[in-house]
């Protein structure tokens, strides 16, 4: 919509503002989203204020991330005791006198950060969204973690297929959407977090119900309350706040 008076802008921005609220859906932005099911690419509607209320009120406000301080502060304690591991280690230390790498003159090391800033960028995003610790302090990836990282990785190169189809649709018979690709990736995807979403079922019937202030605890919560089905929690937990975080991730892992 290209708007060229104040005339104009009073009747998109004022008049008819819900009409032309909707934001333009991707092919690929269809099947991530599972035709607007989340909250970035839902349509306004009652949907759409429900998903905007639970994500506000429920998962970022200032009371819920105050819960989520200690997850925080662990990983960033975790991350600096295993500097400090890593720079008095005595094997590295050995190592670097035979290389003839170590410099007596030097009071300490040179360390490469980037790989402990990835690990508890990984960790936080992973322990507030998902409530799992996927990494190691070490760096060392478990079995969900491996998954997790080739979701995200394939997730990337999907979004990445961007055609002058998406911008002129009568060449998309040109540019045919691989559908493959995509049910695959939501399969593998589905797959990890309602195995997530199971472990933290169970372990709230053990708990006797009470929910840990983890986004995935909050929304399993809350799904009679605001009537959340499996496919708007898993739309929240990935494009709604995982893929915030996600290019950044995916350059500090490459």
């Amino acid at each position: 919509v290209v708007i060229s008076s104040s005339e104009l802008a009073k009747q998109v921005l004022k008049e008819n503002d819900q009409q032309l609220s909707n934001r333009r859906r991707s092919r690929a932005a269809l099947k991530f989203s599972r035709n607007g099911k989340d909250l970035i690419w839902a349509d306004y509607g009652p949907n759409y204020v429900k998903v905007r209320k639970v994500s506000t009120l429920e998962l970022l406000s200032s009371k819920k991330l105050k819960a989520l301080r200690p997850i925080r502060e662990d990983e960033v304690t975790a991350m600096v005791e295993s500097i400090f591991r890593d720079c008095t280690n005595p094997d590295q230390l050995i190592n670097q006198m035979l290389t003839n790498t170590y410099d007596l003159k030097k009071k300490g090391q040179n360390m490469k950060l980037k790989d402990y800033l990835s690990t508890v960028s990984f960790n936080n995003i992973t322990r507030l969204v998902l409530g799992t610790r996927l990494m190691s302090p070490e760096g060392v990836l478990n079995e969900q973690g491996l998954e997790f990282k080739d979701i995200l990785g394939n997730g990337v190169k999907l979004w990445a297929l961007v055609t002058l189809a998406e911008y002129i649709p009568w060449l998309r018979w040109m540019f045919p959407l691989e559908e493959e690709k995509y049910v695959k990736h939501n399969e593998r995807r589905d797959k990890l977090t309602k195995t997530i979403m199971a472990e933290h079922t169970l372990a709230r019937q053990k708990a006797g119900g009470a929910a840990k202030p983890h986004f995935v605890d909050v929304l399993l919560s809350l799904q009679e309350e605001y009537d959340l089905n499996d496919d708007t929690i898993i739309g929240l937990l990935w494009v709604g706040h995982c893929d915030v975080s996600l290019i950044y991730l995916c350059m500090l892992f490459t």
